[in-house]
């Protein structure tokens, strides 16, 4: 192992030795490598396109990464902790929120995405399907 504990000591001080904010960016780094590994294997729904970190400025506005699917780009929060999906929730309603926690397995991290973002699509679609009925 490359990195030991002197790369983890640093990695730490990096996020001024707050521990919530290295487990969050732990958590939305797995989350890339699910997506990255699920996409490739061809394990999530075909709807299911890619993914994208979230800008600064969307970080601002709860939104953690980008899900690309056969509609347009989806927001997702993801949180490392219970505690965080409900804090979450409450200030962002609109967004899907997963909890990865460190020992949440790639299957489950894709059948996350895929449980949670599933919803907000049939929405849109919904709303599409209004709007173009109503023309």
């Amino acid at each position: 192992m490359k990195r030991g504990i002197h790369g983890e000591f640093r990695t730490l001080l990096r996020h001024g030795g707050r521990v919530d904010s290295l487990r969050g960016e732990l958590s939305e780094r797995r989350t890339a490598e699910a997506f990255s590994l699920g996409v490739e294997a061809g394990n999530f729904p075909s709807w299911i396109l890619s993914y994208r970190q979230a800008e600064k400025q969307d970080e601002i506005k709860g939104v953690d990464a980008w899900v690309q699917t056969d509609i347009g780009e989806i927001p997702l929060q993801i949180k490392s902790s219970k505690r965080g999906t409900k804090k979450a929730k409450e200030n962002h309603p609109e967004i899907p929120v997963i909890v990865v926690g460190i020992n949440t397995s790639i299957g489950e991290i894709i059948n996350k995405v895929s449980s949670a973002i599933g919803p907000k699509r049939r929405e849109q679609l919904r709303i599409r399907h209004q709007q173009g009925s109503s023309s």
